[in-house]
């Protein structure tokens, strides 16, 4: 088996080719366009690294056919401030780059793809009055990113129904954990990495409250949903960690690192409060557990940053 990884040298790329690396998985191509080597520096003797653009799909395709790739994880994306700040930008990389996928999965029948939807095919907390949401609740996405990714659902459901392409996408909520650089840096990065640092940070949204996805348990789902693929009966999975406000978190890394100067102010600042999530769906279809709640997830984040003289 071959497996393409898109963006597969970022963030949460870098784990999962760790997580099948683990599991044995050994013809693995990353195609990223800016590979950040560092991040799988100690395993670019396991991958083949491809430089390319997702939206360019002759050079996907004749890679797909060269490498007789029979799997596709797909995580090259335009995340949320720069496709909120570049729509058209967004809609080429996020919806066509996808669609160059389905296209190359049609033509060369490819077995499956997982990729990465997200928590923001969902609106505000106050669109949904019944709460948690699961996959059949109405998606109401309010920024460029979650249209897009509420595109790609949509256009996967009509791949699969007149091709039969399976395109497995995971609606994963806020993911944090060592090695993330993009994104909502204020408090998914900042907050635990400043401190780390000895540097002072003021968060001005204490009572957000957030569903903490650690980097390995959204890996660990991108290869259930991988192995598993051909017998879901589902298109779409909720996946999530564990709910807690910033304030409690915060409590929490000031029980690590008692020194740490994390002043936070009450409010939500400039965030969205989502919908609490049913993973259910993904529990019983997928296998997928929590591996890592919140404090587990903080005391192995703290850990590496700590060992790693952040």
């Amino acid at each position: 088996m071959c497996i393409l990884i898109t963006g597969g040298a970022g963030f949460i790329g870098s784990y999962i080719i760790k997580k099948l690396i683990e599991d044995d998985y050994e013809n693995i191509i990353v195609y990223d366009q800016c590979p950040r080597i560092e991040k799988i520096k100690n395993l670019t003797n396991k991958v083949n690294v491809i430089r390319g653009d997702i939206t360019d799909f002759h050079t996907i395709f004749d890679i797909i056919k060269k490498f007789e790739v029979s799997s596709i994880i797909h995580l090259a994306s335009l995340l949320i401030i720069e496709s909120q700040e570049k729509p058209l930008q967004a809609i080429k990389i996020n919806c066509e780059g996808f669609i160059n996928l389905l296209e190359a999965a049609r033509i060369l029948d490819i077995e499956s793809i997982v990729w990465a939807s997200s928590r923001d095919v969902y609106g505000p907390s106050s669109f949904y009055p019944k709460q948690p949401v699961n996959e059949e609740d109405p998606p109401k996405p309010v920024n460029v990113y979650g249209i897009c990714k509420l595109f790609d659902e949509m256009i996967a459901e009509q791949y699969y129904k007149t091709y039969g392409i399976k395109a497995i996408g995971l609606r994963l909520e806020v993911t944090y954990g060592p090695g993330r650089f993009r994104g909502h840096s204020y408090y998914v990065v900042d907050l635990f990495e400043k401190p780390a640092k000895n540097l002072p940070i003021t968060i001005e949204c204490g009572d957000l409250r957030v569903n903490w996805l650690y980097v390995k348990d959204a890996a660990k789902a991108f290869v259930l949903a991988l192995k598993k693929a051909s017998e879901l009966r589902n298109l779409v999975y909720n996946i999530g960690g564990e709910e807690k406000t910033i304030k409690e978190v915060v409590e929490y890394i000031k029980t690590l690192m008692p020194n740490a100067k994390i002043y936070v102010k009450s409010g939500y600042g400039p965030f969205t409060q989502y919908p609490s999530i049913d993973i259910s769906r993904a529990i019983k279809e997928l296998g997928y557990t929590v591996e890592y709640p919140v404090e587990k997830g903080i005391r192995d984040y703290i850990s590496y940053l700590l060992s790693h003289n952040y």
